[in-house]
């Protein structure tokens, strides 16, 4: 080529100014989907994860909610069952009668009680009723206010509640009295409640074994007309089918102290004719008892927060609050941030309890008090934001509510967890995502460097240039292209050489092609992930020798593997490989910590599931297994076959250790000894080889900590 064409070919094909290269502008594509993509499937995984535990929230709120309405309705009616059996009871009626004869007779004396007696009767009153009620300042009414209306009424409270006969009193009522007392006594035993009160025809109160202030007053015409029990024994039990009984409402009854107290009444019949009633005290403590399930509240699902409880028609709670029965101190202060009265507060603590005090008027109750079911976020009685679930109890004869509810922040503790696990591994992926679309970009651009060099070299006249072997896509065929057209203008170029050979020779001499050494080969060989973790190899024998058919033992063996694996979710194990008769799992990988204890609770939680599998199937099942914790490296190993690899000391040392464990046997090298610490039950073991002869060093895992539980 003349020096002249190739100044006059440079002039006409000038270079443009390089724009953003494809490789960059690839590259930002890629890594921006690739991001993009990560944000987006975190944030629908955030989402559908929040739903998921907001419906199993409620699921679990609903559930808890409906036994424990369940189970308080069915112990009243249990209760009731109890007391309508006592009052058909021949003792309690013969009982009855004859202490309403009692009764009578001594109402019909003169002179049962003098001055002295009403004095010393009073003074007790002062002293031992009002008196600490008006110590915390509670005003119950005057002493004669209290007193029996009748000097038969008195006589009987000087007898039995203070120990002390009336002056005119000849224990002609004692006779009877003593004659059915123990019978009645047993009764009231037997049926585990509290006081049980007889009460005649006439309204007046003819037995009772606590013997506080109600007994020998009238229910008709004295101290406790207004009360519930006397509006459903005058009211109430006359209409009540024979066999049946009514409830009364908790309420504060000052013959109990004050304490609340819900009565279950029943009309005592002899023949078709009404005779009298008989009804039972029962605590609050009782009630209580059923809404805490014995305050184990995380046993049943309501971990630190959570509670049940049950509110009455007047707002006002049934049964006490959590926070009361676990930390009054902080109780009293969350009380301070509500509308109730400081007033609640002392009377909380003067009685001990929030029975009857505690103000609980949210929504849920209103709409669970109007008959519907409330279900999801509300305020409960404290002011705490919580998931709730309230509905009616059902029990005929109370109107009371139900209600389950769980605080919100610590339903919101997982989700939050998962958030940032989320969030942790977007800031994990977004580099390793931008260094493989870089890679990507640079490995998919790479043919265009030599492709941009040939053609350089053609805009500048050089039309030896030849481009590389590209391969049959579209960069091989315009490199081909490219070929042609250089080989074009070559020969254009040769020819016009041809004609001025007169005035120039040009030789055109054949240089080699052009070695073009590889900038990047774009095969980079990545480092296998190394974590610490724990190994665990578990072994089942004997299940040839029990079972006589191949199904039967395939299928036990699909059984044992289904097992250990849900064993293995719960315990956050992984499995790692399995046979027939051999299983190995790791713990700790992807972890802050070596999974050391993890895998030691599930090869214990593995040995007692092993042994209910024998139990259930009636076959003998032996079991070994070795555990090792150290680095640990895990892929996917094979070309025509892939399957899960682990490689390192860890595998090696816990499939040893299995190898020469004995049946029932758990062996632990030192570094999962090392990593256990104090606390679990672990036994030295001296003496032991592998099945080459040599020494190794192990322990024995006995147990878990004293006061943990593995899952089984």
């Amino acid at each position: 080529m003349t020096e002249s064409a190739t100044e006059e070919r440079a002039t006409r094909l000038p270079r443009p100014a390089a724009p953003l290269s494809l490789r960059r502008r690839l590259a930002l594509v890629l890594v921006g989907a690739a991001v993009g993509s990560v944000l987006v499937l975190g944030s629908f995984n955030y989402w559908a994860a929040r739903t998921v535990l907001d419906d199993q929230v409620d699921q679990q709120l609903e559930t808890l909610q409906n036994e424990q309405a369940k189970e308080i309705r069915s112990g009243l009616e249990r209760l009731r069952g109890r007391v309508a059996a006592s009052a058909a009871d021949a003792r309690v009626v013969a009982a009855l009668a004859d202490l309403g004869e009692a009764r009578a007779a001594l109402g019909a004396e003169s002179d049962l009680v003098d001055a002295a007696d009403v004095e010393a009767l009073s003074d007790w009153y002062r002293d031992e009723v009002l008196g600490p009620l008006e110590a915390a300042e509670i005003d119950v009414g005057d002493v004669d206010d209290l007193l029996p209306t009748t000097d038969a009424g008195r006589a009987m409270q000087l007898r039995y509640t203070l120990g002390r006969p009336a002056s005119g009193d000849d224990s002609a009522f004692a006779e009877v009295h003593d004659r059915y007392v123990g019978e009645l006594t047993d009764l009231a035993e037997l049926t585990d409640l509290g006081d049980l009160l007889l009460v005649d025809r006439a309204g007046n109160v003819v037995f009772s074994v606590a013997k506080s202030i109600d007994f020998g007053t009238n229910l008709l015409d004295g101290p406790y007309d207004d009360s519930g029990l006397a509006d459903a024994l005058n009211r109430q039990l006359p209409t009540v089918p024979t066999g049946d009984g009514v409830y009364v409402d908790f309420a504060r009854y000052l013959p109990a102290s004050g304490a609340p107290v819900l009565f279950i009444a029943a009309a005592v019949r002899a023949d078709s004719e009404v005779v009298g009633s008989i009804a039972f005290q029962v605590d609050a403590a009782a009630l209580t008892e059923l809404t805490t399930a014995g305050q184990r509240w995380e046993e049943i699902g309501l971990g630190d927060s959570g509670e049940t409880y049950v509110v009455g028609a007047d707002g006002l709670l049934r049964s006490d609050s959590r926070l009361w029965l676990e930390d009054p101190d902080e109780y009293l202060r969350a009380l301070e941030g509500t509308d109730a009265s400081p007033r609640v507060g002392e009377l909380i603590e003067l009685f001990g309890s929030t029975v009857l005090l505690q103000p609980a008027e949210t929504d849920a109750v209103r709409t669970a008090l109007d008959g519907e079911v409330f279900s999801g976020s509300a305020t409960n009685y404290l002011g705490r934001s919580t998931s709730t679930f309230a509905s009616p109890v059902g029990v005929e004869g109370l109107d009371w509510v139900i209600v389950a509810d769980i605080g919100a922040g610590e339903t919101d503790d997982a989700i939050d967890s998962y958030l940032g696990t989320v969030l942790l591994l977007a800031a994990i992926l977004v580099p390793i995502v931008w260094l493989c679309g870089l890679w990507l970009a640079h490995r998919l651009t790479r043919p265009v460097t030599p492709l941009l060099a040939a053609a350089d070299s053609v805009a500048s006249g050089d039309l030896e240039t030849t481009a590389p072997d590209l391969g049959g896509d579209e960069l091989g065929d315009l490199a081909r292209r490219l070929n042609d057209l250089t080989n074009d203008l070559r020969s254009e170029e040769e020819a016009l050489a041809a004609e001025e050979a007169a005035t120039t020779e040009m030789l055109l001499a054949a240089l080699p092609p052009r070695l073009v050494s590889q900038i990047r080969s774009g095969e980079q060989e990545l480092d296998e992930l190394v974590d610490r973790a724990t190994v665990v190899s578990i072994t089942t024998m004997g299940l040839m020798d029990e079972l006589g058919g191949e199904a039967e033992v395939i299928e036990l063996t699909s059984q044992i593997s289904r097992r250990l694996e849900l064993l293995a979710v719960e315990t956050g194990v992984e499995r790692g490989r399995s046979s027939a008769d051999h299983h190995l799992f790791t713990a700790g990988l992807d972890s802050s910590d070596d999974g050391a204890a993890a895998a030691a609770a599930f090869v214990l939680g593995a040995k007692r599931l092993l042994a209910e599998v024998a139990d259930e199937e009636s076959v003998h099942v032996s079991f070994r297994a070795g555990l090792a914790t150290g680095d640990l490296a895990t892929g996917l190993v094979g070309s025509t076959q892939l399957s899960f690899g682990l490689w390192g000391e860890p595998p090696r040392r816990a499939l040893a250790l299995d190898a020469v464990a004995s049946p029932g046997q758990v062996l632990l090298d030192p570094s999962v000894v090392e990593a256990l610490g104090d606390g679990w039950s672990i036994e030295p073991i001296g003496d032991l080889v592998d099945l080459g002869g040599a020494p190794i060093s192990a322990a024995e895992l006995v147990g878990s900590p004293a006061g943990t539980t593995a899952t089984s």
